[in-house]
């Protein structure tokens, strides 16, 4: 397969500009192919075009989803798919598209596709083939050459393998933790004794690495971490733990921090006995690095260290957000979001109605949403506002008479959050407007009909009662005749 994605940080960038002036049905992705790892950040792109008008209509995009497969023969939006739950972020603007993946996973592979549905009869594009995403991982793989005659050792060649790294990309290979200073090829060839682990990484994106595998005999150092990456709130309180298997009887000596350069030992709370926010805890073959009461200066990597164990490898990436989070639609579903991925352990309270959901503990809300019921969630106590489809819709007319030639605004409101978007209608007949006011400018008798207007938002829409205006004119002698306004119930 060829690969044209290049790997840059800890996400991989497609970007595409196409002309958005066509007139034709039409989407177009930035590469059929992208290769990523394992637990990194993807992001998909594309452009789509269609034409502005037709049938007499301007054509307004009333859909657009990313999706890998049917459901009940219909694509199935990737935001309705539990599997990919929290991890999926879409992003429109004008006639671009975006996709980004969080957190990928092997089974991610697929074809992903882009679709857009509009107003017009038959208005939507899909278009094939789609992009062709494959996740994988970095694999050691090891070729006993000459067995050692006098230690129990052996010359290997090793080679360090993924479908995802790119031609002539630099490689770094760690043994028992430590940078092998002489090896930046994808193959390495050494000795190779009892009790040596090896691991591979491509340069600039160690911490994907491969995981640490013996390649003398079953048994060797190793220490690997529960999680490479964790984001939790500003305040609360994470725990990075690490687990190890050595061939020495030493024990693990302590934690530090890369950037920070400091150390945390056991049962003294952290460099200075003072600092109680971090505690440090032994196991036999675990340990744990607690760090309460979260600051900013307190986003950094954490490391393992031990005698048999160097302080080179990668360790697990903390960041610290501030905990501001709000209830979105996510497809059919609402979700607690933030820009903290991934959420480090939170533990969800969801209200429906102000009344808490029992069994409801995730950041997702997976019962049936009702645009008729508010809904909120918290977290460690801070609890959100509530979001409700648009209720108690009005109309409300600046003047209270209206002759022929003079102008009048209708103003439409409502109660919603988030806020509502809106439509008008005259005699049921859409108008091109998404203003919550609508003006009539030098009204004519002829501009006598009924008006409503529409609330929408994520949750869902509600209308407003009918406005029918009569529009009088005056008589030959400047006698005024009132204007007729009839409010008309429960019509629509």
């Amino acid at each position: 397969m060829s690969l044209t994605a290049a790997l840059r940080g800890f996400v991989v960038v497609l970007c595409w500009f196409a002309g958005i002036h066509s007139q034709t049905w039409r989407v177009e992705y930035a590469s059929k192919h992208i290769c990523a790892f394992e637990g990194s950040t993807v992001e998909i792109s594309c452009t789509y075009t269609y034409p502005l008008w037709e049938n007499n209509m301007k054509t307004v995009v009333q859909r657009a989803f990313w999706f890998t497969k049917l459901k009940n023969k219909k694509p199935l939006d990737l935001r309705e798919d539990p599997y990919y739950a929290g991890r999926v972020t879409y992003h429109f603007s004008e006639q671009s598209c975006s996709l980004r993946i969080s957190g990928l996973r092997l089974n991610d592979s697929a074809e992903y596709k882009f679709r857009f549905e509009t107003n017009q009869p038959g208005g939507s594009s899909t278009d094939s083939p789609g992009v062709f995403l494959t996740a994988t991982d970095l694999q050691v793989l090891s070729q006993t050459i000459e067995e050692c005659w006098f230690s129990q050792c052996a010359w290997f060649d090793i080679l360090c393998k993924s479908s995802c790294v790119l031609p002539h990309s630099s490689y770094v290979w760690y043994k028992n933790g430590e940078i092998i200073t002489d090896g930046s090829e994808q193959k390495y060839s050494a000795y190779i004794y009892a009790g040596d682990s090896v691991s591979c990484a491509v340069r600039g994106h160690e911490s994907f690495h491969s995981p640490v595998v013996c390649v003398y005999g079953s048994s060797c150092n190793k220490v690997s971490y529960n999680e490479r990456s964790i984001c939790a709130f500003r305040g609360s309180t994470v725990t990075i733990s690490c687990s190890f298997q050595s061939e020495s009887s030493d024990s693990l000596e302590s934690w530090f921090s890369v950037r920070g350069q400091q150390r945390y030992y056991q049962n003294t709370g952290g460099h200075d006995s003072s600092e109680i926010r971090f505690q440090v805890k032994m196991y036999r073959d675990q340990s744990s690095l607690t760090i309460s009461d979260l600051t900013d200066s307190d986003a950094d990597e954490y490391r393992c260290k031990t005698t048999w164990w160097d302080r080179d490898f990668p360790g697990t990436t903390l960041t610290v957000v501030d905990p501001r989070m709000q209830v979105i639609r996510s497809g059919q579903e609402l979700v607690c979001h933030s820009s903290c991925f991934p959420l480090h352990h939170l533990s969800f309270v969801w209200f429906m109605n102000g009344q808490e959901v029992q069994g409801e503990t995730s950041d997702y809300y997976r019962k049936p949403v009702s645009p008729e019921a508010s809904y909120s969630c918290s977290y460690q106590g801070h609890r959100l506002p509530e979001v409700y489809a648009p209720k108690s819709v009005s109309v409300a007319m600046s003047l209270t008479e209206i002759m022929e030639g003079s102008s009048v605004t209708l103003t439409c409101s409502c109660d919603a959050n988030p806020p509502a978007k809106f439509r008008w209608y005259k005699n049921n007949q859409t108008l091109l407007l998404e203003d919550p006011s609508l003006i009539l400018r030098s009204v004519q008798r002829s501009d006598s009909r009924k008006f409503h207007c529409v609330a929408e938002n994520k949750l869902g829409e509600a209308a407003s009662d009918y406005v029918f205006i009569n529009v009088e004119c005056e008589s030959n002698k400047g006698t005024r005749i009132n204007l007729q306004i009839f409010v008309m119930f429960d019509l629509h």
